[in-house]
């Protein structure tokens, strides 16, 4: 995925000793080398709006359910 950083905070430290943290936002632009806007899609199976972002994040959920639905089968 490429993507520009919109915005960045720090946390407040978890522990007193702890690392410095930062909450981020960043704008997905390319997915595998795609723009976003082309990525995404209507998937019918599922009916939901869906997109090669969402695929790359969520996608190995998808894959684990149907081999546990497969194994259970």
């Amino acid at each position: 995925m490429e993507g520009a950083v919109r915005w960045s905070k720090p946390l407040p430290p978890s522990q007193p000793s702890s690392k410095l943290r930062f909450e981020t936002g960043v704008r997905l632009t390319a997915v595998e080398g795609h723009p976003v806007e082309e990525s995404v899609y209507f998937d019918k199976t599922y009916k939901v709006l869906w997109s090669g972002v969402l695929e790359s994040v969520l996608g190995g959920f998808r894959l684990l359910a149907q081999a546990k639905k497969s194994t259970n089968s």
